[in-house]
């Protein structure tokens, strides 16, 4: 379409042309619909399975399985919108220059919403960290005490301080295995370091890498919220400091 209508500009009986603006829009508008579409509808059938497996093999009473995200709620749903608005911007970058006026604030458009998929993406892993370590509720109340809130203890069970000492403990351990910005994806004190394996290679260092930076942030609230409200317990249940986790994270 760019060629075809760089080729028509050049012709000496053309005096205008069509809009480009507006044949992008009819090119392009339908295609980012579509990947909204797939991804809002996105179901990952391996972790399903996986989650019907350890359902069934589950212990007489245990809670079953948490089901994994769907949609937009799956980091991976958010990757395939990613991978396919960067194909999007591919085929953009080599249109011919006559075409850059009406190309550029498109790719604009293009690399703004890949950043927020982007970030969707890193933010479920950052909850999935939380969750899995049962420290959900103490970080989200942490957070609440740094601006202004209750102190912990305020906060009911998820916030009692032996809950939170095993929660570091879990803790402790996803970020030695996550050491340097993004771990291996081993398993770890009943969770695991986000690993993006279901990543692009160029996006998987930096997805590491800001999940690093908010975890570290995390922390940092946890700990001087634990340090303020528990005290000296509080102290002996915090054997990391911030500093620690930052040199850890490789932030």
């Amino acid at each position: 379409l760019l060629n075809t209508h760089a080729d028509a500009m050049t012709a000496p009986s053309v005096q205008g042309g069509e809009d480009l603006e507006q044949l992008l829009s009819a090119v392009l508008d339908p295609v980012m619909a579509a990947i909204e579409s797939a991804a809002s509808s996105y179901s990952d059938a391996e972790a399903e399975a996986m989650a019907a497996a350890a359902d069934i093999a589950a212990l007489p009473g245990a809670p079953p399985p948490r089901a994994p995200p769907t949609g937009l709620a799956s980091p991976k749903a958010r990757t395939f919108a990613m991978n396919n608005i960067d194909a999007l911007s591919v085929a953009l970058l080599a249109a011919p220059p006559s075409s850059e006026a009406a190309v550029a604030p498109r790719l604009e458009a293009l690399a703004a919403a890949r950043e927020a998929h982007f970030e969707a993406a890193v933010q479920a892993e950052i909850e999935a960290v939380m969750e899995g370590t049962g420290l959900a509720g103490a970080f989200a109340a942490a957070q609440g005490m740094m601006s202004g809130g209750d102190k912990l203890d305020a906060g009911g069970a998820a916030c009692e301080l032996p809950h939170i000492a095993a929660g570091l403990e879990k803790l402790y351990a996803v970020f030695t295995v996550g050491g340097g910005g993004g771990g291996g994806g081993e398993e770890s004190g009943g969770t695991t370091f986000p690993s993006f394996g279901y990543m692009r290679v160029d996006a998987r260092k930096g997805a590491r890498a800001r999940l690093a930076r908010a975890l570290a942030a995390e922390y940092e609230a946890l700990y001087l919220s634990v340090a303020t409200t528990y005290g000296r317990e509080g102290q002996q249940a915090l054997q990391r400091t911030p500093d620690d986790v930052r040199v850890i994270l490789g932030v």
